[in-house]
């Protein structure tokens, strides 16, 4: 796949506002590179590179600015004093977990009456549904009122359902509500993307909505903050685990979950990093450990109740049992997800290049066709969707690129499905077996007519350009105070220039060097260049004195000794 890499436009204009900046003595404690990856990002003044680092967690937007929310606290306050029984219907994946154990915590801390379900992907699949809560009121027929987390926005039908059967509904939700702006029939709809909201910030995931929900009712009823304001730790997971955009308020919560896990405030939190020897704690711990262990059980099993009990649970010896139940069910849903990825790639070789992939295979696993699609969308930068059948119906999940707004998509398709819900870049979908061709003719129209050659290409922006002097151990420093990177703040890119090349190792498993997969570049100094998987790349430059390479520096400890090393993106390295 071919990647366009863009250098920053050096304007007139950019010259002299980063000539300002790097000149301001109230920055001059920052490295010119660091204050030209904010300013690259947006952070284009003084104030703006302050208040990027302000961490408060004052600084977060008041929840009653979303709508219904005073409404939605006087119902649940209302079904407190009657001791009525309140269920949380959550969803199966981190957010919804997340969301579920929040409610839950938080609610049973003032000590209502309240209860979980949360559907099985596999025999519910997601949102409230007419037999989701058939099983919920088998589980708990003395439910009074369920208040939706991670879900509702447009459950017409089960909301509907629920209250033919006497439950009264609150929805709390952040997905993308109807384009119509049609809300569904509950006592209150809180979500900050409901037309006409004032929240401020509308890229908060499903466990933010349920905790500024608690965190308010907390407030209303003039009880200890300190209990709900912790959870920002669970809170921080679920924002990276839902990739929400690492802007506003994002940015705090996820610090503080960090700090928060950092001091042991949370023993599932403690264990987690104990159990998975977690060396350092940020925000990458969330993504590539903590939230696929969350996910799981759910995709292998239907249900990730496991994971809620995780964080409901007082018993630590309960904690660490469970911990090494997801541990085991991670390790066999990574091997899964490989054996699938190939299957799909195959399917991708027969198919050649389309501008929206659809793939339909009945040996795919319904719980890890998210996964698979999102390999395959980052591999070719193409919208994929990956379906599988259940019991007659085809059901997947989709991902997305920017300019192709996969949801509003299926939209426009929905007479050739049965459900189907989402972000602008990733989706869940069922639909009839022999409806699959028209989805995948339908979403290939719509692509070529909205897509153009350069959205389909992937590109990377160059944030600045440092030489081998500049990567020391202070600068590797100050460029982790730019953390949490994710979503929308990406890993900084930077671009090493003029590397003098004193020699080269090629590294792997292979015998014989000419098939070593790996090289390292050594310089003069402690540092070296690293590149995985792309030593060809390398070897086809016949060995040049000095390169150019694109990446981002790391720390290498081996026996007590530390160097650095700068990690290559992609396969970019070029003579100088």
């Amino acid at each position: 796949m071919n990647v366009k890499w863009e250098l920053p436009k050096e304007t007139t204009q950019r010259k002299v506002d980063l000539m300002e900046l790097k000149g301001n003595r109230m920055l001059r404690h920052l490295h010119p590179s660091v204050i030209e990856v904010l300013y690259n990002r947006g952070y284009k003044t003084e104030e703006a590179i302050t208040d990027f680092f302000d961490n408060d967690p004052s600084k977060t937007h008041n929840p009653l600015l979303m709508m219904d929310m005073e409404k939605g606290i006087s119902y649940v306050i209302e079904a407190m004093n009657q001791n009525k029984h309140i269920v949380i219907y959550g969803d199966y994946d981190a957010d919804g977990a997340s969301s579920t154990a929040i409610a839950v915590l938080a609610l049973r801390e003032l000590g209502a009456h309240v209860d979980y379900f949360i559907n099985n992907r596999f025999d519910h699949g997601y949102g409230i549904k007419p037999e989701g809560v058939d099983d919920l009121l088998k589980e708990f027929p003395t439910v009074d009122m369920i208040i939706t987390v991670d879900n509702g926005i447009v459950a017409y039908e089960g909301i509907d359902y629920a209250k033919e059967k006497g439950i009264d509904i609150i929805v709390t939700d952040h997905h993308d509500p109807h384009p119509s702006g049609k809300m569904p029939d509950a006592l209150a709809v809180i979500n900050p993307k409901r037309p006409g909201d004032e929240y401020p910030f509308k890229g908060i995931c499903g466990a933010t909505v349920i905790y500024k929900f608690m965190l308010a009712l907390y407030y209303e009823l003039d009880k200890d903050l300190d209990y709900v304001e912790e959870m920002m730790d669970i809170v921080g997971m679920a924002t990276i685990g839902d990739v929400m955009p690492l802007h506003d308020e994002n940015r705090i919560f996820v610090k503080q979950a960090l700090d928060l896990i950092a001091d042991g405030t949370r023993t599932a939190f403690t264990k987690l990093v104990e159990k998975t020897n977690i060396a350092t704690v940020n925000e990458e711990m969330f993504g590539f450990k903590f939230v696929p262990m969350i996910n799981a059980p759910s995709r292998l099993l239907g249900k990730i109740d496991l994971a809620v009990d995780l964080f409901l649970s007082e018993d630590e010896s309960e904690m660490e049992e469970i911990i090494d139940k997801l541990i085991s069910l991670n390790e066999e849903r990574k091997e899964l997800t490989s054996i699938q990825e190939d299957i799909a790639m195959g399917m991708i070789q027969s198919l050649g290049d389309q501008p929206v992939y659809v793939l339909f295979n009945k040996d795919f696993h319904e719980g890890i066709v998210g996964l698979v699609a999102g390999r395959i969308k980052e591999s070719f930068h193409r919208p994929t969707i990956v379906l599988t059948e259940h019991k007659g119906i085809a059901k997947g999940s989709g991902r997305s690129i920017e300019g192709f707004h996969v949801t509003d998509a299926l939209h426009e398709t929905s007479e050739t499905l049965i459900g189907f819900g989402g972000h602008a870049l990733a989706c869940g979908m069922s639909l009839d077996v022999t409806k699959v061709d028209e989805l995948r003719d339908k979403l290939s129209e719509m692509a070529e007519s909205q897509l153009t050659e350069e959205d389909m290409t992937p590109k990377v922006k160059v944030d600045s350009m440092v030489s081998a002097n500049d990567i020391t151990l202070d600068y590797i420093d100050e460029l982790d105070t730019l953390r949490p990177f994710g979503q929308g703040f990406e890993k900084p890119v930077l671009q090493l220039s003029n590397f003098e090349v004193g020699s080269h190792l090629y590294m792997g498993k292979e015998k014989v060097e000419k098939d070593k997969k790996h090289v390292k570049l050594m310089g003069k100094g402690k540092l070296s260049i690293v590149m995985f998987k792309y030593a060809d790349t390398y070897r086809n430059l016949q060995s040049p004195k000095f390169v150019n390479t694109i990446g981002y520096p790391a720390i290498n400890v081996y026996k007590n000794n530390v160097s650095i090393q700068f990690m290559v993106q992609n396969d970019y390295i070029r003579k100088a």
